[in-house]
């Protein structure tokens, strides 16, 4: 009886620890599917940085830059629109890459979001 009581002991799963952090995003580079405004458009994210994303059916091609801090879980970017517009923002995403995007720097005095944002692999 005490061997069994033993292997039983050695065969079950150790308990996971509770303090354990959540698991952090990853985003490497390659297609992937940017929903903001609950409008899905098709993004690429270039391994030397750069960002293309078609908004709308095909009708605006926004390019620019950016880059994801990993030890913050922060994409950053810097677009610019057909007509030459530029705009930066950053958004700080949880393990299933939604957040919050919010304008760098604001445009009003103490606006902090813009915009609900989530991505996807295509």
């Amino acid at each position: 009886m005490e061997a069994l009581t033993i292997a039983l002991a050695l065969s079950a799963p150790a308990p996971l620890p509770k303090d354990r952090p959540p698991p952090r995003p990853s985003l490497p580079p390659g297609e992937y599917v940017l929903v903001w405004y609950g409008t899905e458009s098709p993004l690429t994210l270039s391994p030397g940085g750069g960002w293309t994303c078609v908004v709308g059916v095909g009708e605006d091609l926004w390019t620019g830059g950016w880059y994801f801090d990993a030890r913050t879980s922060t994409l950053h970017v810097t677009e610019w629109s057909p007509g030459g517009d530029s705009v930066s923002w950053a958004a700080t995403l949880d393990c299933r890459l939604r957040g919050t995007a919010r304008r760098c720097p604001p445009v009003l005095p103490g606006q902090t979001s813009l915009w609900g944002v989530k991505i996807r692999k295509r």
